[in-house]
């Protein structure tokens, strides 16, 4: 089964735990807008997805220009009640997913693009944002007046821009996170800002550049925090032992 946008997806996340019977899983996409799906596995009938809504926080209803989002992220702690966005315009609005309405907006990083947001598996209160500005920030939906910076680029004049976070989903206090065109996978402590616990630095492949070194994406392991993994552009996925830590593992262990 399919549906229909009219703008590109950059980003789409299911909504954590099971649906009540009858009810359908919900998807969310983002891109020109927030849009909600309900797909319906359609036990007796052909599987369906269908759009439930489509949220904008433009209050112009005659204009056809959108600040463009760039990822989304559910609330796993409340059940899926609650979803966040951020956006080129460095804003993060928190969505109720049951009324379909804006709870609340912060400007998350000032003139610079918000590239991630990410709830925090093990708390309803605290998400994470990664920034065109270089660093990484920690909000709690109690005092969004408030953020908490966890990592900052050192070099203010070239700061890389951080494209991506993701937290441990077994660590409720482990991070990790990368900028763009880097080696090194930047793994974070919300209870100890500013200092790294650990970065990771991928070897260079044979006949590959720096360039071509760079890591693209990392995931956690579902089953235990004893692991992560990297993807780099030179074609090359490494696995990282990180039971050492907070010593730095010596290299990948695949």
């Amino acid at each position: 089964c399919s549906a229909q946008v009219f703008a590109p997806a950059v980003d789409l996340a299911w909504a954590p735990g099971c649906p009540p019977l009858g009810c359908p899983h919900r998807l969310a996409a983002v891109g020109d807008c927030l849009r909600l799906f309900g797909y319906f596995p359609g036990e007796e009938t052909r599987p369906a997805l269908s759009e439930m809504a489509t949220l904008s926080t433009s209050t112009d209803s005659q204009s056809t220009l959108a600040v463009p989002l760039t990822s989304v992220s559910w609330s796993r702690a409340d059940f899926g009640q609650t979803l966040a966005t951020s956006s080129v315009q460095g804003q993060v609005v928190l969505w109720d997913a049951e009324s379909q309405s804006v709870r609340s907006t912060v400007v998350a990083h000032d003139d610079a693009a918000a590239y991630c947001v990410e709830f925090a598996c093990h708390d309803a209160n605290l998400f994470a944002t990664a920034s065109a500005d270089g660093s990484v920030r920690l909000f709690d939906t109690r005092d969004l007046t408030y953020s908490n910076v966890l990592f900052e680029q050192q070099h203010a004049h070239a700061r890389a821009a951080m494209i991506a976070l993701h937290w441990s989903p077994h660590e409720p206090y482990y991070i990790a996170t990368l900028a763009r065109d880097s080696s090194d996978l930047v793994l974070l402590d919300v209870r100890v800002p500013s200092l790294p616990v650990s970065v990771l630095s991928t070897s260079p492949a044979p006949s590959a550049s720096s360039a071509e070194n760079r890591i693209n994406a990392c995931a956690w392991s579902p089953a235990t925090s004893q692991y992560i993994a990297t993807a780099s552009s030179a074609g090359v996925t490494n696995i990282w032992d990180l039971s050492s830590l907070p010593d730095n593992p010596n290299g990948p262990m695949l």
